[in-house]
């Protein structure tokens, strides 16, 4: 049996142990500094000069979070130890765990803060932007006509279009083998970074996806979708103030259109999911007769979150929003929130957790490792529900990354390149 005392810093965390440190108080351990990771403290102390015993389940829990921490810009250090203990960490190679130093000396101070680094606070959210590199706006390209969900439109033929790596998309669409193959399996799709994600509505709500790679460059057939082609030029990291649930999404989008200074934007979070609200089609609106949207049809063609869903999850989020939208746009836009501040449309691939690295991240490599490392589990278009009673209102994030852009040229497509 183990007891563990949390002690939190501004940056850092104390975490006292006391008793046997083997594999049936392992648990005990991880989940404690499980929990540390996921409110975003990545520098612990870890005392155990009251640590009686320590077995090699206890080694190894004690490798893997100094492995974690490390890769996440931060580290685990112990600060004070029991002779057993550090006996056999020296037997087994990891003296260097210990610190005599850190038993009187304070955390040493993290790496400052780039002087650029530009610091916001809205509402519950606060957000550090890193100095924006000079691209130019996004180039939007409409394809398609986002009325076919509603049976006002007919479907038309799909539209290829290849996913290059300074490509962002939303829409309805698939991958597969040709315009034939795709056309039965439309559903939510998202791409960004030359990974394409969607849900086929063939395959009983498994998502799928593909990866650009040295040798395959991949493709997509939509029914409809929002093309935005460019480089992202603003970087954030946000979080939730401690106490809170978690930031609603309409929130970051209204912040980032005041940190782009923009009407219309397009950006991509990934980010710490407090419950998504959303839905995904449960079939092709290319089926015979079209979506079928009114009661009680629309339970077949539609999947509704009752309750916030994959909390604790990782969400990777691609989205277009807007205080202002031109006519072509606002089909395909929704507010966000009551009152209808912002419109958007945003689609979430949903990943299982995993913590964010401290500091600027590169967008193209984040993405990457998030499908090389992490199994995704669903995906969502993301609404907001403004039922006074029943209503869930909508989905809220803890902390993640953001990236983003304004809108410059949009245009009308009847195809895609």
């Amino acid at each position: 049996m183990i007891e563990l005392q949390r002690t939190t810093e501004d940056t850092y965390v104390t975490l006292d142990a006391r008793g046997r440190l083997d594999a049936s108080s392992v648990s005990t351990v991880e989940a404690e500094l499980d929990d540390i990771v996921r409110h975003g403290l990545y520098d612990v102390r870890l005392g155990m000069q009251a640590v009686e015993y320590i077995s090699s389940a206890g080694v190894r829990v004690l490798v893997k979070y100094y492995k974690t921490l490390k890769q996440l810009g931060g580290g685990l250090r112990i600060c004070a130890v029991s002779d057993t203990v550090l006996a056999v960490l020296r037997m087994g190679g990891l003296g260097s765990l210990f610190d005599p130093a850190a038993r009187t000396a304070a955390p040493a101070a993290g790496p400052a803060p780039p002087a650029t680094l530009t610091r916001h606070t809205f509402g519950d959210c606060s957000i550090s932007a890193y100095p924006p590199a000079a691209a130019p706006a996004l180039a939007c390209r409409v394809i398609g006509d986002a009325q076919v969900l509603t049976g006002s439109a007919t479907p038309a033929v799909l539209a290829r279009m290849a996913i290059a790596r300074d490509r962002l998309v939303l829409g309805i669409g698939a991958c597969g083998r040709d315009a034939a193959d795709c056309r039965p399996r439309c559903g939510e799709l998202l791409a960004v970074s030359g990974a394409v994600a969607y849900l086929p509505t063939d395959a009983d709500g498994t998502p799928d996806y593909l990866l650009a790679s040295a040798t395959i460059q991949p493709d997509a057939h939509v029914l409809y979708a929002l093309q935005c082609d460019g480089v992202l030029g603003l970087h954030a990291r946000f979080e939730t103030a401690a106490g809170q649930r978690g930031t609603p999404v309409s929130q970051i989008a209204q912040a980032l259109l005041t940190l782009c200074a923009a009407e219309q934007i397009a950006f991509v979070m990934i980010a710490e999911s407090a419950g998504l609200i959303g839905a995904a089609l449960r079939r092709a609106p290319t089926a015979a007769g079209g979506a079928q949207f009114s009661f009680p049809d629309i339970r077949d063609w539609l999947a509704f979150t009752p309750e916030h869903a994959h909390e604790r999850a990782l969400a990777l989020v691609v989205g277009i929003v807007a205080r202002d939208a031109p006519a072509c746009l606002q089909p395909f836009l929704r507010p966000l929130a009551s009152p209808a501040a912002v419109l958007g449309h945003m689609h979430a691939a949903v990943f299982d957790y995993r913590a964010l690295p401290q500091g600027p991240l590169a967008l193209h490599a984040t993405v990457h490792t998030l499908f090389q490392e992490q199994s995704l589990r669903g995906m969502l278009h993301l609404l907001h529900d403004p039922r006074a009673i029943a209503g869930t209102d909508e989905s809220m994030v803890v902390r993640g990354a953001l990236w983003a852009s304004p809108l410059g040229s949009i245009t009308l497509a009847g195809s895609a390149p």
